[in-house]
């Protein structure tokens, strides 16, 4: 006998305390982006791809080029959390 799933509601809105949290990380961003400009090359594009594309540390590591579709602009992660595919934006790079 299957349990029911219980409907989970949809947040409509910040209350205080989210939105503090995150003022506070965007208050924090120009200090995380100066942090990763003084990382060596293999280690700075790997911050990039957690933070920029959310990917996980073990999804991340795991990438190959086959992985990578620039054209479509997107990054597909195979047999990531709970062994599922998906597939990811690859972020726009803004001139440096």
């Amino acid at each position: 006998m299957q349990r029911k799933q219980e409907a989970h509601a949809v947040c409509l809105y910040l209350d205080i305390d989210q939105a503090s949290a995150c003022l506070i990380g965007l208050r924090f961003l120009p200090l995380l982006l100066s942090l990763i400009s003084h990382l060596a090359p293999p280690f700075a594009l790997v911050v990039k791809l957690l933070y920029g594309c959310g990917l996980r540390l073990f999804e991340c590591l795991n990438l190959r080029i086959q992985c990578l579709n620039f054209d479509a602009g997107k990054i597909t992660i195979h047999e990531g959390k709970g062994k599922k595919d998906r597939t990811v934006p690859l972020p726009m790079v803004q001139g440096s």
